[in-house]
């Protein structure tokens, strides 16, 4: 009897929360995907040349439900070695609202 009440909530619960691991970042201006995403645009320019160098910090989701990382431009450019960034780009990839992965991409000197 127990199985007949718990299977139909873990069923409702995945099927409400297919799709859904890119929604911590829905709002970023990176194409999310329903099935699967590899995304990236750019969020910010200096203006200035791009630099040689390039840092990455990355966040990841689990069904929109567990998110963890630091996906902040002072980490990407302390991964990097940079001290002036020049560029900041994003870079999303969802795969099947199961794991979604977000990336602040910095290049600088």
């Amino acid at each position: 009897m127990r199985r007949l009440v718990v299977l139909p909530l873990l069923a409702a619960l995945l099927a409400a929360s297919s799709g859904c691991a890119a929604v911590a970042w829905q709002n970023r201006g990176v194409g999310t995907g329903i099935f699967y995403a590899d995304t990236a645009t750019m969020v910010w320019t200096s203006g200035e040349a791009m630099g040689p160098k390039t840092g990455e910090a990355c966040a990841r989701s689990w069904f929109g439900v567990y998110t963890v990382g630091d996906a902040s431009v002072a980490t990407a450019a302390r991964n990097g070695g940079i001290s002036r960034v020049t560029h900041v780009d994003q870079r999303l990839e969802n795969l099947g609202g199961v794991l979604a992965t977000y990336c602040l991409v910095v290049t600088g000197y």
